[in-house]
């Protein structure tokens, strides 16, 4: 990658993957980016994305693409301040010119709430909430949104609160683990778009934060979990069965897609949250979908 970043958005049309905000290091300093990286692995290498508009700074981002529009629509937090209060717009990527637009409308101000997309919608969960007063709490909400129409809609909310991680496969939501002030979890949800519920369907070997998530059915893989930050789980949605691939990345946020036959897993930070990376790491399918 150009520079290294962490806890940034990253989404997929299938052949390009892009990456969104996140958190860099200047000096000792945490910094949040405002830029949009875009990586082809036909190409080969990152380079910078040009819209026709400056991408918002913002930190502690989600993005996911929504291909109906095709357009990336990204959470995270920004230096646009209403009063003394930070504001949480959330920001649509349009491919098709290259222009950026911002909804100020977004009723879910959260840092590390999780975006996905399904049925031409986008729905945002969890997170740390912000209120009005500047208070925080951890938020068990869910929200979808219709780029059609700009509507909000709330949702059944999760079975608890928390910052958590997921990826849709099919016509459900699996969220793996996550965090609060208290815990760090291990618990697999699923939830129904149609039916509009939560359910339990599983346990992962221990509890896991801070990784990043991506789907090729009938897996959905976690990168990096475990004890030391360099495992890629690998989940069986079919039956609900984990399994370890052990590496040498010992990364925490990075940021994770499929394209194609190969796993990228790019950024995130080491060295005891010290340092970013800029690296790119690629896996083939074919080491990560073997069965014992």
């Amino acid at each position: 990658m150009p520079t290294g970043i962490f806890e940034m958005g990253y989404a997929t049309d299938g052949k390009i993957i892009f990456s969104i905000g996140g958190t860099t290091f200047l000096g000792r300093g945490r910094q949040s980016v405002g830029e949009v990286y875009l990586f082809s692995p036909f190409a080969g290498g990152w380079e910078k994305a040009h819209f026709n508009d400056k991408p918002l700074v913002k930190g502690h981002t989600n993005s996911v693409y929504l291909p109906d529009f095709n357009i990336i629509v990204s959470t995270g937090f920004t230096d646009i301040q209403k009063g003394d209060f930070y504001t949480f717009p959330l920001e649509i990527l349009d491919l098709r010119d290259y222009h950026i637009d911002y909804l100020r409308s977004n009723p879910h101000w959260a840092q590390g709430s999780q975006i996905v997309h399904w049925n031409s919608k986008a729905y945002v969960f969890g997170g740390i909430a912000f209120e009005e007063d500047g208070s925080t709490h951890f938020s068990n909400r869910m929200l979808s949104y219709n780029p059609a129409s700009g509507e909000w809609e709330d949702l059944a909310p999760m079975p608890s609160t928390r910052v958590t991680y997921g990826a849709v496969v099919g016509n459900s939501l699996y969220t793996f683990g996550g965090f609060d002030n208290e815990h760090t979890y291990a618990d697999i949800w699923r939830y129904d778009f149609e039916g509009d519920f939560w359910e339990t369907v599983g346990y992962l070997p221990y509890g896991a934060s801070h990784f990043s998530v991506a789907a090729k059915y009938p897996y959905i893989f976690l990168s990096n979990v475990g004890q030391e930050n360099n495992i890629i789980g690998r989940v069986d949605i079919r039956d609900g069965s984990f399994k370890e691939f052990e590496t040498w990345m010992t990364i925490v946020s990075p940021g994770s897609a499929v394209v194609g036959d190969y796993l990228y897993i790019f950024g995130g930070s080491w060295d005891d949250g010290r340092t970013a990376s800029n690296k790119t790491f690629k896996i083939p399918l074919t080491e990560l979908m073997v069965e014992e």
